[in-house]
């Protein structure tokens, strides 16, 4: 198995949005992050956005309003703009080969509640935007989230044997804060993303029945994987060697 793995691509997304910076009001900030299966849209409507307290130390949920409730296991809550990433298929070279690469299609999007208040004469702050505003306020919040990709590294703390994936930045606070002493680099693979992905589709996304807009971006993510198993010829009952017609009645 690769020490890039889709959990830790994810994670990263996670940070992202854990340490996007506060701005003039809550709509300038992500606030909650999602991995959605498909057709799931229908999460974004509910009050715990399908995610349940065993994501609190898990790679697929993570919420600013959770998290400031002391992550009450009684009330899973979540709150816009949300960062959600799907994803929509994958291809494999060589799928029988111990050595394969997987490359997954990911679709990621930010998504934002729109508030009619401006038929009410308030028309400023988050609650007065109009769809317009909307649509520029999460294009650049999802912009800032890939941003926080290009800047992830292979490395290992020395805390931990095993190389993930991490933000430099966010390494550098893990020593400024004394979390860490130091940690062990690979690649950079932030880099590597930036230079293979040299144009992808974005596009506008909305799901009006709920009042939600905002863009979205479909991307590539590839995975090396070493695929050995050890069969298991031992454990399985013996009920003896039976012969091909052991059973058969009418056998033609």
């Amino acid at each position: 198995m690769s020490a890039i793995t889709k959990a830790n691509f994810y994670n990263l997304l996670k940070q992202a949005v854990m340490f996007s910076p506060a701005g003039a009001g809550k709509c300038s900030q992500l606030q909650t992050f999602r991995v959605l299966e498909q057709g799931a849209g229908r999460l974004l409507q509910s009050e715990n956005f399908g995610a349940t307290v065993c994501d609190r130390e898990k790679p697929f949920f993570w919420s600013r309003a959770w998290h400031n409730a002391k992550y009450n296991p009684n009330k899973v809550i979540f709150d816009f703009p949300v960062l959600a990433v799907i994803e929509t298929d994958y291809t494999t070279s060589k799928p029988l080969s111990s050595q394969q690469k997987r490359t997954y299609n990911m679709n990621l999007v930010v998504l934002d509640k729109y508030v009619a208040d401006c038929d009410k004469g308030k028309c400023k702050g988050c609650e007065g935007r109009t769809i317009n505003e909307i649509y520029e306020d999460t294009e650049a919040l999802l912009f800032q989230a890939l941003r926080y990709i290009a800047g992830a590294i292979v490395a290992t703390p020395d805390c931990d044997e095993d190389a993930g994936l991490y933000n430099k930045d966010y390494l550098k606070a893990l020593i400024d804060t004394g979390q860490i002493n130091s940690y062990t680099q690979g690649k950079d693979w932030g880099s590597l993303m930036e230079n293979n992905i040299s144009n992808a589709r974005a596009y506008k996304a909305a799901l009006e029945s709920a009042g939600l807009y905002g863009n979205a971006i479909d991307i590539q993510l590839s995975i090396p994987y070493c695929v050995e198993t050890d069969y298991d010829y031992e454990s399985v009952p013996d009920f003896g060697i039976l012969a091909h017609q052991a059973g058969c009645k009418n056998c033609g």
